[in-house]
């Protein structure tokens, strides 16, 4: 492989990794409940959690923590999964993997 070859490779990864990136930052998730709504960063960490003040009349304790909790895990497995299918579309996987990775 040429330097001119090898550059231009690194340049084509950079353009579909910025691409990447930007479609990341598009995803968006269904909502799981109107009470309870979560949102996720790209890198997984919950950034936002709304709990409609109304939800803590309609639900006893323990079926507002199962509530609380399904959505939060439904809500980061949702983004997870458009994450790898964006990765996979961008064809990211042989770069994630590292040399000699699969």
């Amino acid at each position: 492989m040429t330097v001119e070859e090898f550059q231009h490779d690194v340049a084509e990864v950079k353009e579909r990794i910025a691409r990447f990136r930007v479609a990341v930052e598009q995803v968006t998730v269904d909502p799981i409940s109107d009470d309870v709504v979560a949102r996720f960063d790209t890198d997984g960490f919950l950034v936002d959690l709304f709990i409609n003040p109304a939800a803590m009349r309609r639900y006893t304790n323990v079926e507002g923590e199962e509530l609380i909790t399904e959505v939060l895990q439904g809500t980061e497995r949702q983004m997870s999964e458009a994450v790898r299918g964006l990765v996979d579309e961008y064809g990211l996987n042989e770069i994630l993997a590292g040399p000699g990775g699969h």
